[in-house]
């Protein structure tokens, strides 16, 4: 059976005109209706107008009242938004005439945020019901926790995980947990985490204040702002927890894949440096930082990123000096080693192919899922199905091993055993068939 919470799963996750619901620009109050103690903040830049739509009406329709608050970052520039939307939330809308990145868009909307929690999304997901409640709750429980990750799935692939928050290596790489991986139940248990994908994730509010985490690193622009932050909640004892209930779709890349081909690299070649500069401790940074700067240099060197490489070492060094001063702030704050914080990635392995923005369909993907389900739940099972899809990962086509595998697949649900299959090129009867590859992620 599919894992608990997989009730909706196999609806459609797209929309058509006709069947959106209308939107609305308030939360619904009256008799027995508390007042929102939570605000959507919803950063939106040139977005698809249907995208846009599904992404509000999901949050207007939740259980629990939650106030929106739309950001149109860099208003003017692009797609104007829709004109429903814009006359639904004309008193909740914030125009930023300027697109200063994601990370100065979510900082400056946050100012405006009156309520305890801001449920920051991307104008690209949409929320199952009951997902902002299962977040509000979580945060409830634990008075030193900031920031609650929910279980958020690829939008083109109902089954596939895209992030059940994030993890940073020692390398200084991040990267979203569990991504590509098809949903078995391996992160179904409710635990404090590294960080939370910004693209959908619960905040509390006061954390941005100064004195406290306080807001996003501007100069990152996009891409690992919210590992920055999250490792500077982390530092100073803050915890940031996962709620694998409240579900969440997600359309991953849908804004960078619209960006000419190198925009995102630059800024996944450069803000790793920062952020192992700010972020880590002395020998640890230093090790990151060489790690790194190899890899940067190599592929300003070759590689199909080339000019994307090298703007990336250049703007590194050129930040150097502000970002010094920013990490003798951040360091003297520490209360957590890193050992505590990159030990969240003990045993996680990522699953997706970022330039084709698709998750990977190979025998490494099937055995990171059952490795982390056994981490998670011990099995004899398990154990043996990541070992065997490491073999076949790793060496020859050995039929008995193949045989195996199908065999302790047999009992798991059918989009397991129809993605082993289409790897292994067979059907559950051992009759040929043609590989599936990608297809085999449902």
């Amino acid at each position: 059976m599919l894992p608990p919470g997989r009730r909706a799963l196999l609806a459609s996750r797209t929309s058509t005109a006709a069947s959106r619901p209308a939107v609305r620009g308030r939360p619904v109050t009256g008799p027995g209706r508390a007042e929102p103690d939570v605000t959507a903040v919803i950063l939106t830049h040139d977005a698809d107008p249907d995208t846009l739509r599904d992404c509000v009406a999901s949050v207007a329709r939740q259980d629990r009242p939650v106030q929106i608050l739309l950001a149109d970052n860099g208003a003017g520039v692009g797609r104007p938004l829709p004109e429903d939307v814009a006359r639904a939330y004309a008193g909740r809308r914030l125009s930023l005439a300027q697109n200063r990145g994601f990370a100065d868009g979510i900082n400056r909307a946050l100012s405006h945020v009156t309520t305890p929690f801001a449920l920051v999304l991307n104008d690209d997901t949409v929320l199952d019901m009951g997902a902002a409640d299962a977040m509000r709750r979580a945060l409830e429980g634990d008075a030193r926790a900031v920031a609650v990750a929910p279980k958020i799935f690829l939008a083109g692939h109902p089954l596939v995980l895209d992030a059940v928050g994030t993890v940073v290596r020692p390398d200084g790489l991040a990267f979203n947990r569990g991504i590509g991986q098809l949903d078995i139940g391996q992160y179904d248990d409710a635990r404090p985490v590294f960080g939370a994908s910004f693209a959908a994730c619960l905040l509390r509010r006061s954390a941005f204040d100064e004195g406290e985490v306080g807001p996003l690193e501007d100069r990152f622009f996009m891409y690992y702002e919210d590992v920055d932050w999250c490792y500077r909640a982390g530092l100073r004892g803050w915890r940031v927890l996962s709620a694998p209930d409240a579900i969440v779709h997600h359309q991953h890349g849908h804004t960078a894949r619209r960006r000419p081909d190198g925009f995102r690299h630059y800024f996944l070649y450069r803000n790793p440096l920062w952020l192992a500069l700010r972020n880590f401790e002395a020998g640890g940074a230093a090790r990151a930082l060489g790690r790194r700067l190899a890899a940067t240099a190599s592929r300003a060197l070759r590689g199909p990123h080339r000019r994307a490489a090298t703007r990336a070492l250049r703007d590194f060094a050129r930040g150097v000096p502000a970002h010094w001063q920013a990490r003798r702030r951040i360091q003297a704050q520490r209360r957590v080693p890193d050992t505590a914080l990159l030990g969240h990635a003990e045993g996680e392995v990522p699953c997706f192919d970022h330039d084709r923005c698709e998750p990977r369909a190979d025998f490494g993907t099937l055995a990171a899922m059952y490795a982390r389900r056994c981490a998670a739940r011990p099995a004899d099972g398990d154990r043996r199905i990541a070992d065997l899809a490491r073999k076949l990962a790793t060496g020859p086509a050995r039929p008995a091993l193949q045989a195996e595998l199908l065999g302790l697949l047999s009992r798991e649900p059918e989009p397991v055993r129809g993605f082993a299959e289409g790897l292994l090129g067979v059907s559950a009867t051992g009759a040929a068939c043609p590989a599936r590859g990608r297809e085999g992620l449902v």
